[in-house]
């Protein structure tokens, strides 16, 4: 009784949920003031494709991404007393001392299942907000680390009282030296380059202008400025993945008069643009080829003005990627400016200038490298595209030696999709060089890392032929 008790009150915040909803709020996700809404909403029905989606080839790097940012922010002292703490837990467990093992191991257990969701769940592209997802592993740690440095008191009463409270304190020192040395890479409360972007897409949309978008991030920022500051502008932001669901299409009609969200974009987003295209709309880079052509899209500023005229010149792209770099920014947005650069050197290819598409994508690798937040695990993706990137167009021109070299240094790819076009690339660059044999066995290896790969069984198609 006393369990279900506990159950019960656990569960009264979820009634919090339909009550604000019925109040109208400025973000209602879900709408869960219906029983549809509701269950929609609490069962995560959104991203039930993505629990458990992560191939048994990415858990060990989910895993390795997951304990580095543990020792990264807490530090190795308090990380050491955590497994101190489950070390001493098991010794207990097995001791038959269930009672004095159950409170060191408990947090282990919880810290154990938040890693099995991360490490399982299909958010390669989004290790920038790993954080969040691994709250309850950090509070797991914390308790570990206390526990962990309780049982080393306990262990140093036998010598005496002091040699108890000389162990307690030098472990709670140095767990708090530690913490609070690492903090600096925790406290995003002084950065405010995410607030500036916002106030510059803001102020170059201006009242009343669309901006249809992939970006998440970029839809929290502004919603932030409008909702929070008061400094939204007047942009209609449309958050296009969003269109697929009939509740934020009707929240987008009844919170901007006169926009026009046909039936069909549920399925279709493209149906949303056509049909308000006589408001001024604009793109944010990022994603964009779901939903425009190349003509359409007309670079100014920071964003894409999607007026169906014009071509996207080179030159305009340039000054657009120098302004977006002008932004000092870490890990998720540097990455999004080194994409940029490198979806701009790959436009520059297409059109047949390949030594401006490579100068762009050594530009591309020169700012991860300088970029703060060098070594974050995105930035090392966007390098390693980049790389591949290079190495294709050397072996095109016929330069092995570097095109070997830029496909070796191409180590962090974390999808199987990224992964499997490395294969490709080398087995390309094998047939080139006149390695049937070697050629063969990229590709293979390519399609046992993307199965899907439509050009490596094309080619080995070819080869095999």
């Amino acid at each position: 009784m006393t369990v279900a008790a506990g159950v019960c009150v656990g569960l009264v915040p979820f009634c919090y949920l339909p009550l604000r909803s019925m109040q109208g709020p400025a973000c209602d996700w879900g709408n869960p003031e219906t029983v549809r809404g509701f269950w929609w909403l609490v069962s995560g029905q959104e991203f039930a494709g993505l629990i458990f989606g992560a191939s048994a080839r990415e858990w060990c790097r989910n895993l390795e991404h997951c304990l580095r940012l543990f020792t990264a922010h807490l530090g190795w002292p308090v990380v050491g007393l955590a497994l101190v703490s489950t070390v001493a837990g098991a010794a207990l467990w097995f001791q038959g001392k269930r009672n004095e093992a159950l409170p060191l191991l408990l947090p282990a257990t919880v810290l154990v299942s938040d890693l099995i969701l991360v490490t399982t769940y299909d958010m390669t592209s989004d290790r920038y907000v790993w954080e969040s997802y691994l709250l309850p592993g950090y509070a797991a740690l914390a308790v570990m680390a206390a526990g962990g440095g309780g049982w080393l008191a306990r262990r140093a009463a036998p010598w005496g009282n002091r040699a108890a409270w000389l162990v307690t304190v030098v472990a709670l020192v140095v767990s708090l030296h530690s913490a609070f040395r690492q903090y600096p890479l925790c406290n995003k409360s002084r950065v405010t380059a995410a607030r500036e972007h916002g106030l510059a897409l803001v102020d170059q949309i201006g009242p009343g202008g669309v901006l249809a978008h992939n970006a998440s991030e970029v839809e929290f920022i502004v919603q932030y400025l409008d909702q929070v500051e008061g400094r939204g502008g007047g942009v209609v932001r449309v958050y296009l993945p969003l269109l697929a669901y009939d509740w934020y299409s009707q929240q987008l009609q009844d919170r901007y008069a006169g926009l026009t969200v046909p039936a069909a974009a549920l399925t279709a987003p493209r149906e949303f643009i056509d049909a308000n295209r006589a408001r001024v709309l604009w793109a944010y880079p990022g994603g964009l080829g779901r939903h425009f052509a190349p003509a359409e899209l007309a670079p100014a500023g920071l964003l894409f003005r999607v007026d169906g005229a014009g071509e996207a010149l080179p030159e305009r792209l340039a000054q657009m990627v120098g302004r977006a770099l002008a932004f000092d920014y870490d890990g998720p947005t540097v990455r999004a400016h080194m994409s940029l650069i490198y979806h701009f050197a790959m436009h520059l290819s297409e059109l047949g200038d390949t030594t401006s598409a490579e100068e762009w994508l050594s530009e591309a690798i020169r700012v991860g490298e300088q970029a703060r937040a060098w070594r974050d695990s995105d930035v090392l993706q966007v390098t390693s595209q980049c790389r591949l990137a290079i190495g294709g167009l050397r072996a095109t021109a016929g330069d092995y030696a570097e095109a070997e070299a830029q496909l070796a240094k191409a180590r962090h790819l974390w999808s199987a999709s990224a992964r499997g076009d490395r294969e490709v690339r080398w087995g390309l660059l094998r047939a080139r060089q006149g390695d049937g044999e070697g050629a063969m066995l990229h590709l293979r290896r390519a399609l046992r890392e993307d199965p899907g790969n439509p050009v490596a069984r094309r080619i080995i198609d070819g080869l095999s032929g």
